[in-house]
This record gives C-alpha cells, structure tokens and sequence, in this order.
C-alpha cells in the first residue's frame, strides 16, 4: 500500500473515532444529567463495555486474541 492510502486510512479512522468518542461522550453527560450527577454505568458494566469495544476493533482488522 502506498504512502497516501495509510495516510487516508489513518485520517479516516482517527475522525470517525473522534465522532464516535464525542457521541459517546455527549451521552454520558446528558444519563448525567439526568440522573442527579450520578454515573450512568457501574464499574463491572464499564469493564465490560470496554472489552467490547475492543473485541469489535479486533475483529474489525482481522486480528486474532
């Protein structure tokens, strides 16, 4: 793959996480909100999220755990 085509993936990947993160973010803010200041997810339900969010970036490149 040449040069330009990483550039652009990189690019792209790097602002749909952007948008993806500020969504996320603006959500979390308003369940917030919404609830007294209180965080809308306990740690377990947060760990696990996350492991999610990873496994689906794993199998979005092809790579094995």
């Amino acid at each position: 793959m040449n040069k330009t085509g990483k550039t652009l993936i990189i690019i792209a990947g790097t602002l749909i996480g952007a948008l993806v993160g500020v969504k996320v973010a603006l959500n979390l803010v308003k369940e917030m909100e919404e609830n007294e200041g209180r965080f809308p997810l306990s740690g377990s339900a947060s760990l696990k999220a996350g492991l999610n969010a990873f496994n689906v970036m794993q199998q979005l490149t092809g790579k094995k755990g």
